[in-house]
């Protein structure tokens, strides 16, 4: 099971980090320092765990991003925030299975319900 929402989660002592992120800059839209939202990670994510562990089966237990509790008023725009977000790592994560043979068989969105 993988846990996707920080693309910076462990010292880079396999250049997983780098994997990753291939060189590109990171959009740090979400409300933690430490959060990045790098949709093209997701699928460079699954390429690693198929290459280096067998192309085993994958269920993602979480994804999604944070916003901070400031922008209550802003809803709608927060909303579409997330959106965006799931609409840009559910791209990448089917080119993944589509298009790589990513054995990806569940996706939970994080959070539905801690905010609320």
């Amino acid at each position: 099971m993988v846990k996707c929402f920080v693309t910076e989660f462990s010292k880079n002592k396999t250049n997983i980090i780098g994997v990753m992120l291939d060189d590109s800059v990171a959009s740090s839209d979400a409300s933690s320092i430490w959060l990045y939202i790098v949709p093209h990670g997701i699928r460079s994510l699954m390429n690693y765990i198929k290459q280096k562990y067998e192309n085993p089966l994958i269920i993602i237990t979480k994804n999604g991003m944070d916003d901070s509790y400031l922008h209550r008023d802003k809803i709608l725009s927060v909303l579409q925030e997330w959106i965006n977000y799931h609409n840009d790592y559910l791209t990448y994560l089917l080119a993944a299975i589509k298009e790589d043979g990513c054995n990806v068989e569940g996706y939970f969105v994080w959070s539905l319900m801690d905010y609320w």
